[in-house]
């Protein structure tokens, strides 16, 4: 399915064009992520925003004692980020996939 074909069926882009969606998602690429794979981290710059096509993510802080601390799921359809498209800032969590392969759609460094 091309990009601009599933982005249009995410619950809160779907009021937009095609063409809307190809402007403002122009740079947008699917990437198969393999259980485990890390999205972000507190000490990365924001910069990216994922739609979760399927699958599960699992957001989570670390302890003073490097225990993980999860304080939330999400799952196929879930939008998912940081503000920081839109301020500049670290994040405070942590995000990565738990449930095997899923593609995720994710805005390039540029958006």
């Amino acid at each position: 399915m091309p990009v601009a074909e599933y982005l249009q069926r995410v619950d809160i882009l779907k009021d937009l064009t095609r063409e809307e969606i190809e402007t403002l998602f122009g740079g947008v690429m699917l990437r198969e992520c393999a259980r485990g794979t890390v999205f972000f981290t507190p000490e990365d710059t924001s910069s990216r925003l994922y739609f979760l096509k399927e699958g599960e993510v699992e957001l989570y802080r670390l302890t003073a004692s490097g225990k993980r601390l999860v304080t939330g799921r999400v799952g196929q359809g879930a939008v998912f980020g940081e503000m920081g498209l839109l301020e500049v800032g670290r994040k405070r969590i942590r995000v990565t996939n738990r449930a095997g392969l899923e593609e995720t759609a994710h805005t390039e460094e540029a958006v």
